[in-house]
């Protein structure tokens, strides 16, 4: 998104400027303080804006991978963009699908680069996997909340992730999660 690469540079010209007169930083993730080390910050606190440390006795017990009567459903939430490597997650269920039950589905959950989002149609296409992966744009925090529910596990091949709330979610809900380092 030309837009947001715009906002992002001048983002980091006012943290250029703003480093004269900065005591201490605090970043939300390490991708982020090495960011911030790059424009000459020093001695960068990481400061996560949720605290996972009391999180897991809330959490229900963690579900298996069983597979259900009508299939795994797996499940990414987040915008569509290609830095959130959607396409990365349906080549993963193109090799996974030959050994998962018959009715198993992909779901993306999400909206945002229509151009992205055209391209992943396509790909799902020419893999043969228009109907076992589902776009299902915006969605009501209740049909989220259904969603997560009705999963098998959550995948995440984001490139990065700043909060990562559906990450969280998806443990909230006993899911198993499978994500790539960022």
């Amino acid at each position: 998104d030309p837009e947001m690469a715009r906002l992002c540079d001048v983002g980091r010209t006012q943290l250029k400027i703003l480093k004269q007169c900065i005591v201490a930083s605090f970043a939300d993730s390490r991708f982020n303080a090495t960011e911030l080390k790059e424009l000459g910050y020093a001695k960068i606190g990481i400061l996560p804006l949720l605290d996972l440390t009391e999180l897991p006795e809330k959490f229900p017990k963690r579900r298996t991978l069983k597979p259900v009567r009508r299939g795994v459903k797996l499940i990414f939430v987040g915008r569509i963009a290609p830095h959130k490597n959607q396409a990365l997650l349906i080549n993963i269920f193109f090799y996974l699908k030959p050994m998962l039950p018959k009715h198993s589905r992909l779901i993306l959950v999400g909206t945002g680069d229509r151009v992205y989002l055209d391209y992943l149609k396509l790909l799902s296409r020419q893999l043969g996997l228009q109907s076992s992966v589902v776009f299902t744009g915006h969605v009501t925090d209740q049909d989220k909340e259904r969603m997560f529910s009705a999963a098998t596990a959550f995948l995440c091949t984001s490139l990065h992730e700043g909060f990562c709330v559906p990450l969280v979610e998806a443990m909230k809900h006993g899911l198993p999660v499978f994500a790539i380092p960022t």
